[in-house]
């Protein structure tokens, strides 16, 4: 549970930054798909953090890097 909110919380801040710089420049080219809508409603329905475990998994561990790839800007 602490480690999603941790999660949530690193994909969370850089998108809030960016959104206020974003909304002045142009908006969002790249709109989501039904495809990535319905990937992220099942890891958020899940049970089980599924990407928290898989980011514990990882060899190297988890890190911002990888788990800022899981979500797109908004």
């Amino acid at each position: 549970m602490r480690l999603r909110l941790v999660l949530a919380v690193l994909a969370i801040v850089p998108v809030l930054a960016s959104t206020a710089h974003a909304a002045r420049e142009a908006p969002c080219a790249r709109p989501a798909t039904p495809q990535y809508t319905g990937w992220v409603h099942k890891a958020l329905s899940a049970r089980r953090d599924l990407w928290g475990e898989a980011q514990i998994a990882r060899r190297n561990g988890p890190t911002y890097e990888s788990v800022r790839r899981l979500l797109k800007l908004l």
